[in-house]
C-alpha cells in the first residue's frame, strides 16, 4: 500500500509540474510560487518567513542540502546564502531555475 501511495504521489506531482508552465508560467518564476502568493510584488510574507526561520542558520562556510525540493522555489532563494556542490548550480541552470 505504501509503494502504491508513493507512486500515485509521484504521478500526481509529475502531471502538475508538466502543466505548470501553461497555467502559471507567465505570472511566476518558480514552480511553487503560486502556493504562497500574498498579493504583494515583493512577496513580503515569504521574505519574513525566510528571515525568521532559515536565514539565521545559513552561513557561507557551510553547505546547504535541501531534501525533497519539489519545484525548487526555496532552493533558489536559499542557495545563494550558503555554499554547496558547484554541480548543483549547473543542474539548476540546466533546468532553467
Amino acid at each position: 500500500m505504501f509503494k502504491s501511495a508513493m507512486n500515485r504521489y509521484a504521478n500526481d506531482w509529475n502531471i502538475y509540474s508538466r502543466s505548470w508552465n501553461k497555467s502559471y508560467g507567465k505570472r511566476y518564476t518558480n514552480l511553487g510560487d503560486e502556493w504562497c502568493d500574498d498579493g504583494t510584488a515583493d512577496r513580503k510574507r515569504e521574505r519574513r518567513m525566510l528571515a525568521a526561520v532559515a536565514e539565521p542558520w545559513l552561513r557561507k562556510d557551510e553547505r546547504l542540502l535541501e531534501i525533497g525540493p519539489g519545484g525548487g522555489k526555496w532552493t533558489v532563494r536559499l542557495a545563494p546564502q550558503a555554499s554547496g556542490d558547484p554541480r548543483s548550480q549547473e543542474r539548476r541552470a540546466s533546468h532553467g531555475t
